[in-house]
């Protein structure tokens, strides 16, 4: 997609879409256009691979991304490379404002079996209420949780679509970080940590 362009953006809404975009960009030597990422922690991500990126104060998610670039500005032409499984109102969006969007699909999650040996310690800890608290980063992650998923556990999630994922399947306090990093994780940890007395 890169080699097709040109583009007059990159969007980037996370830090897998970041690493991706890196080996993509290198292994193509075309150089990017203007990249916008969604959060601080991918913007990092892709500083650390030599990549600038734009980031809009208070963005949190994709959808709240392609709402800003359409109040930004004209309609463009932007590569969207995204999660196989990932969310689209991004995407849906800037359609729907009138921009040129080429997705690719940068990554695919794949689930480890219920049965991996890899698997069950975690899911020992959360059946029988010996984890207080469970920090999940993504749905897909709830998804290979599977019967895991319980009201022992306190639960954090890195959004609201985590969280909803979490609810959905029976967890029972879930705290939502107040930003994608490492201290919105912590301090919404404090909010399901159950300490002994």
């Amino acid at each position: 997609a890169l080699i097709a362009g040109p583009f007059d953006g990159v969007v980037v809404t996370s830090r897998r879409v970041a690493a991706a975009l890196a080996e993509a960009a290198g292994a193509c030597g075309v150089p990017l256009p203007a990249v916008w990422a969604v959060g601080e922690a991918t913007r990092a991500a892709l500083a650390g691979a030599g990549i600038a990126a734009r980031c809009i104060v208070g963005v949190r998610d994709g959808a709240e991304l392609g709402r800003a670039l359409v109040a930004a500005g004209p309609r463009q032409r932007a590569l969207v490379p995204r999660a196989e499984d990932g969310r689209e109102e991004l995407v849906a969006t800037l359609r729907a404002a009138g921009w040129d969007v080429a997705e690719v699909i940068a990554y695919r999650t794949v689930a480890i079996a219920a049965t991996d040996p890899a698997r069950a310690r975690g899911a020992a800890l959360l059946a029988t209420g010996e984890a207080a608290v469970c920090c999940v980063f993504a749905p897909s992650q709830v998804a290979a949780l599977g019967g895991a998923v319980s009201a022992a556990t306190g639960w954090v999630a890195i959004g609201e679509t985590t969280a909803a994922a979490l609810r959905a399947a029976g967890a029972g306090r879930v705290a939502v970080a107040d930003a994608p990093t490492p201290e919105g994780i912590a301090k919404a940890a404090g909010a399901v940590y159950r300490s002994e007395p």
